[in-house]
C-alpha cells in the first residue's frame, strides 16, 4: 500500500532541477545538475538514479516502469494513485488537474495533468526560489501524444510559469549545458592545503 507523503519545506529556498524524460534531456546535461535537488519525471531517472525523486502520477499499470524504479532508484518514489499494488516504500501525493486555457477566443478550458507539471508544482511546494527546467518538449509532446487527446502542455508549462513567477518563484526552461552551467553554476572545490615543509613525506623525499 503506498504511504501518504507531504514536502513539507523539503528544498526551502533552493534551486531545484526538475528532468523531464524527453529526448532534450541529455545524460551530459542531467549531469551539470547533479549537485542540486533534483526530481525526475518517469523515465528520466534512468539518466539520474541518484536523483532525490522520481513523478509518475499514473498508477501501476505501467509494470515496466515501477519494477526499475523500485529495484534501481533509491530516492523518493511519487504517485497520485493510492493502491494496493504498489509497496509502501512509494509515496502518494495527491496531484492537481490544471485548468488550462488554449484560447480565450473561442473559450476553451480544458483539465490537464501531467508528470512535468505535477514535479514543478512539487518543486514550489516543497519550497524552492528557482526551478531549472530540462528535458522538456512540450511541441514534440503534442505532436506525439496530441492524437489521444493529451493538448495543453505548451500553454500550461506557459501560465504555470507566469503564476509562480507571480509567486517570487523563479522559472528557467534549460536547453543547452552552457545555460545549465549559468544558472547552475557547480560548487568550486577548495585546493587541498599545500603540504607543510619539513612533513614526513618531505622528508622521506628529501631522503
Amino acid at each position: 500500500m503506498t504511504t501518504k507523503w507531504k514536502p513539507d519545506g523539503l528544498f526551502s529556498g533552493q534551486t531545484v532541477a526538475v528532468l523531464a524524460s524527453g529526448p532534450l534531456l541529455t545524460q551530459e546535461l542531467a549531469d551539470a545538475v547533479r549537485h542540486l535537488p533534483r526530481i525526475c519525471t518517469r523515465w528520466a531517472c534512468k539518466l539520474a538514479p541518484d536523483a532525490d525523486m522520481v513523478i509518475a502520477v499514473d498508477g501501476p499499470h505501467d509494470t515496466e516502469f515501477w519494477a526499475w524504479v523500485i529495484e534501481h532508484f533509491r530516492g523518493v518514489k511519487i504517485t497520485a494513485v493510492e493502491t494496493d499494488e504498489l509497496p509502501p516504500e512509494v509515496m502518494y501525493y495527491w496531484h492537481r488537474w490544471e485548468m488550462v486555457t488554449i484560447s480565450e477566443i473561442p473559450s476553451h478550458v480544458i483539465e490537464f495533468r501531467n508528470n512535468g507539471m505535477s514535479a514543478i508544482h512539487l518543486a514550489a511546494e516543497a519550497g524552492a526560489a528557482k526551478i531549472l527546467l530540462l528535458g522538456f518538449d512540450a511541441a514534440r509532446y503534442e505532436q506525439i501524444h496530441g492524437h489521444m487527446g493529451f493538448i495543453g502542455l505548451t500553454q500550461g508549462l506557459e501560465q504555470l510559469g507566469v503564476k509562480l513567477r507571480a509567486q517570487g518563484i523563479e522559472v528557467v526552461d534549460i536547453k543547452t549545458i552552457e545555460e545549465a552551467r549559468m544558472h547552475a553554476p557547480a560548487p568550486e572545490i577548495a585546493p587541498e592545503p599545500a603540504r607543510r615543509r619539513g612533513s614526513k613525506s618531505s622528508e622521506s623525499k628529501a631522503e
